[in-house]
């Protein structure tokens, strides 16, 4: 059990019965972006500009905990 299941568990009830989504983000600030390139099918990592990145959102904890890095990175819950 991560820590925001151990944590956060009341918290994410209440947003669930107040009928919001609940979301992870990690606490990981990404400045790449992975694509497929349309004409090539080969993926692509692009450097965003003009932005210091972005931290990645998920629809389930167990997407979040893989971009965690094994607990190196916080994950939180949040409402949507």
């Amino acid at each position: 059990m991560t820590e925001v299941q151990k944590t956060n568990q009341a918290e994410i009830k209440e947003i669930e019965n107040n009928g919001y989504t609940v979301l992870y983000a990690v606490m990981r600030l990404n400045t790449n972006v992975s694509i497929q390139n349309p004409f090539t099918q080969e993926d692509e990592s692009i450097k965003l500009a003009n932005c210091a990145g972005y931290i990645p959102v998920f629809d389930n904890i167990e997407q979040a905990e893989k971009s965690a890095d094994n607990g190196k990175y916080k994950i939180f819950a949040i409402q949507a």
